[in-house]
């Protein structure tokens, strides 16, 4: 049968787009499409044949709906915790601001260790955040020259505040840029 025919309003939809461009390029394409006439999530498969395609295609609704439903927690969770975070950075920042001048070191070096931890657990959020706008392939990278001593270093120093029972050296042979994200 032709698909146009029975379902002429799809011509203007990315449905179409994927549909000539696996004819066009005689290759095989898969993709999402909202269907709102079924007001489901089908997963298509197509594969170009001499008279044609061949089309299989997947309710995929559920998953959908579940990815849909992390992204939602994902984004709550994050935002929730993360102002929480803020004011007990801010809090530590005072304690460690109000203990420099006072001799007990032992109080103050668990100060700064809630003050890095905070700041792990910050950056653990911002990845979680970062994952998912990967997965839904909005995550906007931002390339710039960098240089690649100033990065190790700054790895070995993470590593160091974490696993203060092992200590590492870095020597540097090279002060190269390079470009990334």
């Amino acid at each position: 049968k032709n698909l146009w025919k029975k379902f002429p309003t799809y011509r203007k939809t990315d449905f179409f787009t994927h549909l000539q461009e696996a004819m066009k390029s005689k290759k095989m394409c898969e993709f999402d499409f909202y269907s709102s006439p079924v007001n489901r999530w089908i997963h298509y498969r197509c594969y170009p044949t001499a008279d044609g395609l061949v089309l299989y295609a997947n309710d995929v609704t559920e998953r959908k709906e579940l990815e849909l439903q992390k992204d939602y927690f994902i984004g709550m969770a994050s935002h929730e915790l993360k102002t929480p975070i803020a004011v007990l950075k801010l809090y530590a920042g005072a304690l460690e601001h109000k203990l420099k001048g006072n001799t007990d070191k032992t109080t103050l070096a668990y100060v700064e260790g809630i003050d890095e931890r905070l700041d792990k657990l910050t950056s653990i959020i911002n990845s979680l955040l970062e994952a998912s706008r990967i997965q839904k392939g909005k995550l906007a990278l931002s390339y710039s020259r960098f240089p690649l001593h100033v990065l190790v270093k700054e790895v070995v120093d993470n590593i160091s505040r974490i696993s203060r029972g092992h200590s590492l050296k870095v020597v540097v042979a090279s002060r190269k840029s390079i470009e990334g994200d």
